[in-house]
C-alpha cells in the first residue's frame, strides 16, 4: 500500500462491502532497486505520467507534476522513479511516450531539468521470464522496444549512481 491509487481501490471496495486484506510483499519499488542496482535510499520522491488530458475549453494539457518533481530531486542528488499511466480508454503508456512528455515539457518551459542526455533506465515486465531492464541515455531508450507491460522510467543522477549502473549493464 504504497501508492494512493492502493488506498483508494481499498476504500471503494470497502465500501461497496467488499472485504479486504493486505498481504505484505515485495514491491515494485524494492524491485526496481534489486534489478538495477540503484540503492532505495538515493530516490527522492516518486511519481507518475499521466496521459495528456483535454481541458474544460478543449485544449490538450501535458501535467507538469513528473518534471517538476524530477527537478525537486535533481535538488537533492536523487533519483526519480517515474510510473506510466494506465488508462481504460488510452491503454498502458510506453516508456517511448513517457519520455515524449517529459520532453514535450522541458521544450516549453526551457529549464534544462533534462535532455537527451539525461541518463535513465527503462524497466518492463520486472520480476518476469521477460524482463527488460535498459539503462541508456533518454534519446535511445525513446528509441527501443520494451513491449507490454512497461512499469516506469528511473532518471539517474549521481556520480555513485553511475557506478551500480556499470556494474549491472
Amino acid at each position: 500500500m504504497v501508492s494512493t491509487t492502493h488506498i483508494d481501490l481499498r476504500l471503494r471496495a470497502e465500501k461497496l462491502g467488499v472485504r479486504t486484506e493486505i498481504i505484505h510483499g515485495a514491491s515494485i519499488i524494492s524491485a526496481i532497486c534489486g534489478i538495477t542496482g540503484l540503492q532505495n535510499y538515493r530516490f527522492g520522491r516518486s511519481t507518475t505520467i499521466p496521459h495528456p488530458y483535454t481541458t474544460r475549453s478543449g485544449k490538450t494539457s501535458v501535467s507538469h507534476t513528473p518534471y517538476d518533481t524530477i527537478k525537486q530531486n535533481q535538488e537533492s542528488d536523487l533519483h526519480t522513479l517515474m510510473f506510466l499511466d494506465i488508462d481504460r480508454e488510452k491503454g498502458c503508456m510506453s516508456i517511448k511516450q513517457g519520455i515524449k512528455l517529459l520532453m514535450q515539457v522541458e521544450n516549453e518551459r526551457n529549464e534544462e531539468v533534462i535532455s537527451d542526455y539525461t541518463l535513465g533506465v527503462g524497466v518492463a515486465r520486472a520480476g518476469s521470464a521477460r524482463e527488460m531492464v535498459r539503462a541508456d541515455y533518454l534519446r535511445e531508450l525513446e528509441r527501443l522496444d520494451f513491449g507490454i507491460l512497461k512499469i516506469g522510467i528511473c532518471l539517474v543522477n549521481s556520480i555513485t549512481a553511475n557506478l551500480s549502473i556499470n556494474i549491472f549493464f
